[in-house]
């Protein structure tokens, strides 16, 4: 067998599917589930403009900070580089992981494959930068994987509805770095300048790597004053004090210093934005203060300068104020400026779709129990809760020895968690049900891996329950 023990993992949306009477009694609250305004707006399209439109990003975090938490500017703020043995700080002015690791500079050339050169090199940074690994994958399995673009099968019969040709999105990518499927290494399947069907067994391939850990930043979404000025907005569309925005740029920052590259969204076909619009492709900053244009382009976001002058923008599209985002470009070292530019803070876009790869690994597991193969599909946000559950059973093959070694799920909000397990059966009221991890320290929105002592499973289904406890209320 190639991977060891077992491994459960949960794709959940954020608290309860399931309420444990015997753990906690809760009163009736306020359920909302969220998505996002533009996934709202698309779904109201008819079936043919569906068709020709791209789905938008169904959700997005959304977190509202309502209490100052005055460790805040203390948290993961600084970090020895595994590279160079020197510190990072958050706080400095400018950082650029160019100047501790060997960063690919890809290029996707006329395919629509943006979206996984921008998650794959946010996967490839975190092994460099953190561990000193240097792997790279493939954006062409990614793609054909996650897609119906084969010539050997009904597409009826596939499960993924989307054609190569047409992009994708970072929780498509991020499902299949989750779910089993992926990340495969380069020479596995190299980069093709091709969009044809292939057969469907050039994907069968064992993967190398999987996700543990995922960040989700808070979006944040920009309106236009005629004075220049900005209003910020969350997901839902309800408005941002500037302390807020401050605090999630923070922890854009916090990521990047920690754990590596960001992928990240903009509006490409806005060429009044480029400092050089008569060769968009040669030009090195960008801004977009147009909110009629919508992401079609995904880049990797690998540092920061707050002093980058507003000056080296474009006339018809200058930022308010200076900074702006170091950005890695995916159409090679030749284009902008030598494969990167600078993105304004102030851009439309850059900050609303914010994802980051926390950790990864080799393959370590021989089973996978999953329960949302395709990745997280909303968030359940419930009003005046600070401890909350969720759980789930699986049914498994009792002729089998299996031992339950972690536990994976995704956050909407910033929580610490305790991990529960009846390894016996599915009742979560049983003396059987079994603590298996403590509380963690707080955990970001996103995807998380709680590895405990292996326990053993011994009934024809298990269970497992996740207590949360949260940290902004």
């Amino acid at each position: 067998m190639r991977r060891k023990n077992c491994i459960f993992k949960m794709i959940l949306i954020l608290l309860c599917l399931v309420i444990i009477s015997s753990f906690y009694n809760v009163n009736a609250v306020e359920v909302d589930y969220q998505y996002t305004k533009e996934y709202l707006e698309w779904k109201e399209l008819s079936v043919e403009d569906k068709k020709n439109t791209p789905q938008p990003q169904m959700i997005s975090s959304n977190i509202r900070y309502k209490k100052k938490i005055d460790s805040w500017n203390d948290r993961n703020q600084m970090i020895g580089n595994p590279m160079t043995g020197k510190n990072v700080l958050a706080t400095q002015s400018k950082f650029n992981l160019a100047d501790y690791i060997d960063i690919e500079i890809k290029n996707q050339a006329l395919t629509m494959e943006c979206w996984a050169f921008g998650i794959l090199s946010s996967m490839e940074t975190n092994l460099l930068y953190k561990q000193g690994i240097k792997e790279q994958f493939s954006e062409r399995h990614m793609d054909y994987a996650t897609s119906n673009s084969f010539y050997d099968v009904n597409k009826e019969d596939l499960a993924y509805a989307r054609d190569v040709s047409f992009g994708g999105l970072v929780n498509i990518g991020l499902a299949y770095l989750t779910n089993g499927q992926g990340a495969v290494y380069e020479e596995q399947m190299p980069f093709e300048n091709s969009e044809d069907p292939i057969s469907i067994e050039e994907i069968d391939i064992e993967p190398s790597y999987y996700v543990t850990d995922y960040v989700s930043i808070p979006s944040i979404y920009k309106m236009y004053n005629e004075d220049g000025s900005i209003q910020y907005y969350d997901a839902a569309f309800k408005e941002y004090s500037l302390d807020e925005v401050n605090m999630i740029r923070k922890e854009i920052k916090n990521h990047i210093v920690n754990y590596g590259a960001l992928t990240s969204v903009t509006a490409s076909a806005y060429v009044e934005g480029y400092n050089n619009q008569e060769h968009p492709e040669y030009a090195t900053a960008f801004c977009c203060k147009d909110n009629t244009y919508f992401r079609d382009h995904a880049i990797t976001i690998v540092g920061w300068d707050d002093t980058y002058s507003k000056e080296n923008f474009s006339s018809e599209s200058r930022p308010k104020s200076d900074g702006a985002y170091i950005v890695l470009q995916s159409y090679g070292d030749k284009a902008f400026d030598n494969g990167y530019m600078y993105i304004s803070y102030e851009d439309n876009l850059i900050e609303s779709l914010l994802y980051g790869v926390s950790d990864s690994r080799k393959y370590d597991y021989d089973k996978l129990y999953q329960n949302d193969y395709y990745g997280s599909a909303g968030t359940l946000s419930i009003a005046e809760q600070e401890v909350g559950y969720f759980a789930s059973a699986f049914e498994r093959d009792v002729s089998q020895k299996e031992n339950l070694k972690q536990v994976s799920f995704n956050l909407g909000d910033y929580a610490s968690v305790e991990v529960w397990v009846n390894p016996v059966d599915s009742n979560p009221t049983s003396n059987n049900v079994k603590k298996v991890s403590d509380f963690t320290s707080v955990l970001t929105p996103g995807y998380h891996t709680i590895e405990f002592d292996p326990i053993e499973l011994t009934g024809d289904s298990f269970l497992v329950i996740i207590k949360q406890k949260f940290y902004f209320t």
